[in-house]
């Protein structure tokens, strides 16, 4: 291979004329974890939503003001939350579902970061998610 002195360093012809790849060096995956040793981060629980809620300074508009409005998805969700809570069987299921709801509702919430509406972008996104789970464990079975 053809070699050409450099400041003082040998290098090859083909690496100076961009014919030869340098190798892509990958990280290193993490090794899988088995879903029921992943831990998320502790959320508040329904019953401390509720109170977080009630204690929240506006009332419940959905067609008011940007605080009205997060007040409003905040109930409708917490009701969601509470007829979900009646059809798990386990209440640690409900919990469980609720913080992967959060982790995966920030991203959407993400998108309006900085603003007053990145509050209600999480939220929709966690009514959206609730109703669904809802229609899937409620809902008559069609082909």
């Amino acid at each position: 291979m053809p070699m050409l002195l450099v400041t003082g360093l040998l290098v090859p012809l083909a690496a100076i004329a961009g014919l030869e790849q340098t190798p892509q060096v990958r990280p290193q995956q993490p090794p899988l974890q088995d879903p029921s040793q992943i831990r998320l981060p502790l959320i508040e629980t329904l019953p401390q939503s509720i109170e977080r809620r009630r204690a929240f300074p506006f009332q419940a508009n959905c067609d008011g003001n940007t605080k009205e409005m997060l007040a409003c998805l905040w109930q409708r969700r917490d009701q969601q939350d509470q007829r979900l809570a009646s059809l798990l069987t386990n209440a640690e299921d409900l919990e469980l579902w609720r913080g992967v709801r959060q982790r995966l509702c920030r991203r959407a919430a993400a998108r309006g970061a900085g603003g007053s509406i990145a509050p209600l972008l999480g939220l929709e996104c966690e009514l959206e998610l609730n109703a669904t789970l809802l229609r899937q464990i409620s809902g008559p079975l069609v082909p």
